[in-house]
């Protein structure tokens, strides 16, 4: 297929996970971590720095679950349902024919993405014998069907819209570190690097989309959406703190546990945090005029998403 002028993903057939790679086996090898240790920070606290080596991966495991089960549920629930409406022309949004074809791509690569998070999910439990409880649920999709369940029904597909644009252009430190941890088990490295290979054309292709969207938003909506684009960006990055609990009361009291995850979770952190993976996200909302009003910049400011602050950390 020749490529058409404006697309962004047109090396899709050639570099696509879904047209290019294998599929991703555990090895026979039982050696290395589950996930990287950096991103468990609670391993770090004294209720557990120096728990047995079983309980120690079953809470990698639980990290690994936590981003896997997220993963698969984020792509059929929220990403290809919008993925799919601006292809089809039904999104309410226009967009040049070049993105429509580029949009198709995403539907593709965003159900393989749940596909091997799924796959790779049930090797482990017959690996390891694991069993993951969400506890409640990832506070981003909880954010995301709350928010959604209280729009108006013209409001629905323009917040919809704005969260998949949040998903696809944060860059979060899983996608680019954990291919380059050694210490984690080779299928995992592999599985998470084919993601994030897809998903940093995802993200130009969904800056293009943010573009061109912005300023088809209705003048009377875009104040109430700017204002819940920051909570979006917050419970998009937020630690699994469900899932979390739910594993450590497996290994601790709750008492040990509260503690646990509130030292090793602080409140401060966590909002550097987020503004360091969020800053290609808030220059792109810059860019197209989010922050033209001063309700919408309060509203990012309230959150401590700004753009001196993002500039300042590290991804």
């Amino acid at each position: 297929m020749s490529a058409i002028s404006g697309e962004i993903l047109r090396n899709w057939d050639s570099r696509a996970a879904v047209r290019s790679k294998p599929r991703r086996l555990l090895g026979a090898e039982l050696a290395g971590d589950p996930f990287p240790r950096e991103f468990a920070p609670a391993l770090q606290h004294a209720h557990l720095r120096n728990a047995p080596s079983a309980a120690i991966r079953d809470i990698l495991l639980q990290h690994l679950f936590s981003y896997l089960h997220f993963t698969d549920r984020l792509e059929h629930e929220a990403v290809n349902q919008t993925a799919r409406r601006l292809a089809t022309g039904a999104s309410g949004c226009e967009i040049a024919p070049a993105l429509r074809l580029d949009c198709y791509r995403v539907y593709c690569d965003e159900a393989y993405h749940s596909l091997f998070c799924a796959d790779l999910m049930q090797q482990l439990v017959k690996r390891y014998s694991f069993h993951f409880n969400p506890g409640e649920g990832h506070p981003g999709l909880a954010c995301f069907h709350r928010q959604i369940a209280g729009c108006a029904p013209e409001e629905r597909a323009w917040f919809e819209l704005f969260f998949v644009i949040v998903s696809e252009t944060l860059i979060s430190g899983v996608l680019s570190r954990l291919p380059q941890d050694r210490q984690v088990i080779e299928a995992v490295r592999l599985v998470v690097a084919d993601h994030a290979a897809d998903e940093a054309a995802h993200h130009r292709l969904f800056s293009k989309v943010c573009e061109a969207a912005w300023h088809q938003v209705p003048r009377v909506l875009r104040a109430k959406l700017a204002a819940a684009l920051p909570g979006f960006i917050l419970d998009f990055l937020a630690p699994d703190l469900p899932a979390l609990r739910a594993i450590l009361a497996r290994h601790l009291d709750r008492k040990a546990a509260n503690e646990v995850l509130e030292e090793s979770y602080p409140e401060a952190e966590l909002r550097r945090t987020a503004a360091a993976y969020a800053r290609s996200t808030l220059r792109l909302f810059q860019r197209v005029g989010v922050f033209e009003s001063a309700e919408a910049e309060d509203a990012f400011t309230g959150y401590g998403l700004v753009l001196q602050q993002a500039a300042g950390g590290h991804a």
